[in-house]
């Protein structure tokens, strides 16, 4: 059985103290170290054996975001379930935004807290032991703006990512971001079945996978 060592990142000891609590009479989980801001957090991921990060979002010096930005910007395979006591989409999109792999709503029981933990963990397993062994290049985005309707960006982003796709093999994603009167969907021949919203709802139990499935796959 793996033990999965967890840092909790929290500027409150009382917070801290109860996750250790709620999280010792798991026995596929141990919490290893504690910290009281971003910049420790970040020093104690860089220096110890860490599996999962419990963040705060709310805390002093660096908050939980901005410490879960730069830790997934050097460390891509770093596995952040961000806490908060917000339970709304716009954390939810920030949390992705910065590279959490979850979230979860304080307050939380045992087994919301040890299920999240877990989930996480496994989901990212198979990334952190192969990230040594895969070709990474980082990807690049095309904006299509048009200072107003009617002068053909929405076919010029459409051709524009098939062609891409079709000649260079790589994967890509068009998103309409005209939220209100997009039309790529219709040019595509596509009944979108669910949206932008559907993909950021709080709760979410895993937000990658969240994002992922509200992606419309075509060939």
């Amino acid at each position: 059985m793996d033990i999965i060592k967890v840092m909790i990142a929290d500027d409150h000891e009382e917070t801290r103290e109860l996750i250790r609590k709620i999280l010792l009479i798991q026995d596929d989980i141990e919490v290893v170290t504690d910290a009281s801001d971003g910049i420790e957090a970040i020093q104690k991921y860089e220096s110890e054996e860490i599996d999962v990060i419990l963040m705060d979002i709310n805390m002093p010096e660096m908050n939980g975001l901005e410490a879960a930005d730069k830790l997934s910007s050097e460390y891509p395979d770093v596995t952040i379930v961000m806490m908060s006591v917000q339970n709304e989409s716009e954390y939810l999109r920030k949390a992705m935004d910065s590279g959490a792999r979850s979230y979860i709503v304080k307050p939380f029981d045992v087994d919301a807290l040890s299920e999240t933990i877990r989930s996480a963990y496994n989901k990212n397993r198979p990334k952190r032991a192969n990230l040594s062994d895969i070709n990474r290049s980082e990807g690049k985005i095309f904006s299509f703006y048009g200072s107003k309707g009617g002068v053909g960006k929405s076919v010029l982003a459409m051709n524009g990512s098939v062609i891409l796709s079709s000649r260079t093999g790589v994967r890509t994603i068009l998103v309409d971001l005209d939220l209100q009167f997009g039309d790529v969907g219709m040019l595509m021949n596509i009944k979108p079945r669910v949206t932008l919203n559907d993909a950021l709802q709080p709760g979410a139990e895993d937000i990658y996978e969240q994002i992922e499935s509200a992606i419309m796959k075509t060939i």
